[in-house]
């Protein structure tokens, strides 16, 4: 099972797993928790019953880390791996790995948008002096 607490030690499987060097890996998480964020508060405003327990309350899911998370998605992209593998290699089954993928695309995009809006601001602040 790859969790990215392992993976980050080996720099060159990292990058041939995610396409990402570490230093762009963690420019991209912080939109990336940003927009999980922003998708867990419209999940908890769509519920019609109330949470038996608080966020993160149960049993710790097999990508329980950010960063994990963020790896998954990422070399899903870069591989296109069979949801079968995919699932294999982070430790849950294909139906799970399918549900991850689903849940975590348009998460990515959202942070990926969110990285596009930065550096566009970041061009227009810079072209100012």
């Amino acid at each position: 099972m790859i969790k990215f607490q392992f993976l980050k030690k080996n720099l060159v499987a990292f990058q041939c797993f995610t396409g990402l060097n570490l230093a762009a890996f963690y420019e991209l998480l912080p939109s990336f928790e940003r927009a999980y964020a922003a998708d867990l508060d419209k999940r908890d405003k769509e519920r019609t019953s109330k949470r038996q327990r608080e966020r993160g309350g149960g049993r710790n899911g097999a990508l329980p880390q950010l960063e994990d998370k963020l790896l998954f998605i990422l070399f899903y992209f870069k591989v296109y791996p069979v949801q079968e593998l995919q699932g294999y290699i982070f430790g849950m089954g294909q139906t799970q790995a399918g549900q991850w993928i689903h849940r975590l695309t348009p998460i990515l995009n959202l942070a990926l948008g969110y990285e596009s809006s930065c550096q566009h601001a970041k061009l227009k602040t810079s072209r100012k002096f």
